[in-house]
Parts: C-alpha cells; structure tokens; sequence
C-alpha cells in the first residue's frame, strides 16, 4: 500500500511538472522482483542443504580418520615391541608365555 501511494505521488509529481510518467521498464515490475526474490530462496535453501550434508560428511571423515590415525599409532607401537623382543641376545631362553603374547 506504501509503495502504491508513493507511485501516486511520484505520478503526480510528475504530472504536475509537465514531465512524462514514469513507467517500469520489463523486468522491474514487482511480480518480477517476487518471482526473483523466491528463485533466491529456493536456490539458497538448496546451497544450504548441501553445506550441511558436505559438514556431516566431513565430520564422519574426520572420526574416520582419527580412529585409523588410533590403529595406527597402536599398530606402531605392537611393531616396536616385537621388534624389541627378537633383538634380544637369547630368543631361545625367552618365556614361552611371552613368546605366545607376541
């Protein structure tokens, strides 16, 4: 309502300053503008989904990685160990339930 009396009174302005009216060129008629205003939000609606869906994928990298990274480190660990035990001098003399453990 605000923007029709504002046109009426742009209108008459004009009119009474013998100046031609003033007319939306195509494209920049209100329904133009909602039609565009709603394609914005339908598209920004869908940008937004997917950046969710990209974080949660993320994340579930992430956790992925972090338990490998656990494997990992305990897996260097167990090669440290071993590695330890068979460079002992007498492997022959070694405990047969520490033998059994590694």
């Amino acid at each position: 309502r605000v923007a029709i009396t504002a046109g009426n009174t742009l209108q008459t302005k004009l009119r009474l300053s013998n100046r031609p009216a003033f007319l939306l060129s195509e494209g920049k008629l209100i329904n133009d503008i909602e039609r565009a205003w709603d394609n914005l939000e339908t598209t920004e609606r869908g940008v937004e989904q997917h950046l969710m869906s990209e974080l949660i994928r993320l994340q579930r990298l992430e956790h992925l990685f972090a338990r490998f990274s656990q494997k990992c480190d305990s897996l260097a660990a167990w090669i440290t160990e071993t590695k330890a035990f068979f460079k002992k001098d007498n492997i022959a003399e070694a405990d047969l339930n520490e033998l059994l453990v590694r």
